[in-house]
């Protein structure tokens, strides 16, 4: 942005003259001086009037000097002083005039950068301007508000000036009487507080303003000076000490604000088109369009991935299932097997016994023969018996490794049929996927050439600036085109800034470190705050730099909100 004092070197001498006169004039020391004064006029002046009816000597009266007599003896000392000398004395007295404000703190050797953004910030409280916006935006809004007010004043005095007409004319008041009564009747703005009309040049300028429509504030002397100064005047009467000293200020700030950004052509904030990323909105839409028709072709790709891939995954667990099954059977076919030969052998064992015990019977005494065939017949019915029980086991068992050769034969049909689905899916993910793949990398590049491209633009426009590359990668993955544009009016704002540190809201302290997640280093890190188009808090962190070519280190720009610490 313009430094308001670029936009000062474009007035007149006598325009010059004329705000230093101002900004000496109207302090609340004089203008309470110049009350005093009428005060103690108006007692003179009664008390001669009793003089005189008790025929005693007049007192004489103190003179009282006008405003407007104020301001052309004060315009008349500086009129030897060439331009460089008035623009060096004006800042001198902007500077003293910051320097009695009860709020904010402007060094004595504060640079031109650094009073202009005071006088802004000062100014903006006047009329409850957000903080967070830039100098140059709260410049044009100081413009707005302040020329809204103007013209409110100016309608209050035609107003006032028809209702005394009005008056006039009902009264019977014609040609001197009724001028005199102009002159010397004071009209109340406020209904509560009255300005006095001094001299016939006011009448004059009065009547001119009650003539013509109030389409804008006048810009042209010496209308606009005499609108000033009345308002100025009126402003005085609802002043209170102290904090009506520093509303008197923040009045003068504001017209002097005005009157720089008039000189600018009106505006003071840069133009989105004059913007490093601006786009003609076609060709925004058009390349926002080229780049969703991506995201949307990844989207849907990364949805057909996804889906074969579960098919895929779902035979393969189904594979799976089926060989834990076979491997289950083979282990329960092995463990059956075992039981059976285990019973075969029990079965001999048994017979083996038998036998043992009939070839016995044969080598018995013959007086035994009877109890031994009896025990023999006892136990051919229990091994017998026993026998049964194992075959009938064994069938079992059979059957039972029948079944689970049947299970094993079902598993390996269907393995057999899951592995030629297998088979045909897999080449239609490969598909898909080199398909994603293509997409992914023409997205990657896309974002890889309008990083590049925002780089080459940032490194060319912002020339004084050297960019953490860590900062220039979140600037373009976190913020949006049209919030970029909001970085990159606040960046050449800093930019045009001969003192960087100008629009520092601080040197980082240990919580700001921890606050924005910055490490730190031993350098000496200054934070920006201002406003994206949704009102959303932003920071730039930045190293002041006192090299030939380079202002600062661009170290971080990020959203405020997104770097609150957690509730505990």
């Amino acid at each position: 942005m313009p430094n308001l004092f670029d936009g000062i070197k474009k007035v007149s001498e006598d325009e010059l003259r004329e705000q230093i006169a101002l900004l000496e004039t109207f302090t609340m020391t004089n203008l309470s001086k110049q009350t005093g004064q009428k005060v103690a006029k108006k007692l003179v002046q009664a008390t001669n009037l009793v003089a005189g009816l008790m025929k005693k000597a007049p007192f004489q009266a103190p003179e009282v000097q006008s405003t407007e007599e104020l301001i052309e003896k004060n315009k008349l000392q500086w009129q030897m002083l060439d331009r460089e000398a008035l623009e060096q004395h004006l800042k001198n007295v902007l500077k003293q005039k910051s320097q009695s404000l009860k709020s904010g703190i402007i060094d004595a050797d504060a640079s031109a950068d650094a009073l202009s953004v005071f006088m802004i910030d000062q100014a903006a409280e006047l009329y409850g301007i957000k903080e967070e916006l830039l100098p140059s935006q709260k410049a044009d809004l100081i413009k707005k508000c302040y020329e809204d007010e103007m013209r409110d004043f100016q309608k209050e005095i035609q107003q006032a000036l028809q209702a005394q007409q009005t008056q006039a004319s009902t009264e019977g008041i014609q040609g001197e009487e009724a001028e005199k009564n102009l002159e010397e009747e004071a009209f109340d703005i406020q209904a509560a507080e009255r300005i006095d009309i001094d001299a016939e040049s006011d009448i004059q300028v009065h009547s001119s303003m009650l003539n013509e429509e109030v389409e804008g504030y006048p810009t042209e002397q010496p209308q606009a000076q005499q609108l000033l100064r009345m308002r100025l005047e009126q402003s005085i009467g609802a002043l209170q000490l102290p904090l009506g000293k520093n509303k008197l200020i923040r009045e003068l700030f504001a017209q002097l604000i005005t009157l720089s950004v008039c000189q600018e052509g009106g505006q003071m904030a840069i133009d989105e088109s004059d913007l490093p990323s601006f786009l003609p909105l076609r060709n925004r839409q058009k390349l926002e369009q080229n780049y969703q028709d991506l995201m949307k072709q990844q989207y849907q790709n990364e949805a057909h991935y996804q889906q074969v891939l579960q098919s895929l995954l779902a035979i393969e667990g189904d594979i799976s299932a089926k060989k834990r099954v076979i491997e289950r059977e083979e282990q329960q076919q092995e463990e059956t097997k075992g039981r059976i030969e285990k019973l075969i052998a029990e079965k001999k064992n048994l017979q083996s016994k038998l036998d043992e015990q009939k070839d016995g019977l044969s080598l018995s005494q013959e007086e035994d023969i009877l109890a031994q065939l009896q025990q023999l017949e006892m136990t051919e019915l229990r091994t017998a018996k026993e026998m049964k029980m194992k075959e009938t086991e064994i069938i079992t068992y059979e059957g039972m490794l029948m079944m689970s050769k049947e299970e094993m034969r079902s598993a390996i049909a269907y393995i057999d049929i899951f592995t030629r689905k297998k088979e045909d899916i897999t080449p239609e993910l490969q598909k898909v996927l080199a398909k994603k793949d293509d997409t992914a990398l023409r997205i990657h590049s896309e974002k890889a050439a309008r990083q590049k491209a925002l780089e080459e633009k940032w490194q060319a426009i912002y020339s004084g600036f050297k960019f953490e590359k860590e900062c220039l990668q979140t600037v373009h993955t976190t913020f949006t085109l049209y919030e970029r544009l909001d970085i990159e009016r606040a960046l050449l704002e800093l930019h045009s800034m001969e003192d960087v540190k100008a629009l520092s809201w601080g040197e980082l302290e240990k919580k700001d470190y921890e606050s924005f997640k910055i490490l730190p280093d031993e350098h000496e890190l200054h934070h920006m705050v201002f406003s994206l188009v949704d009102e959303t808090i932003s920071i730039i962190v930045y190293e002041p730099l006192e090299e030939e070519h380079l202002k600062a280190r661009i170290v971080k720009v990020f959203k405020y909100n997104e770097h609150e610490p957690e509730n505990e």
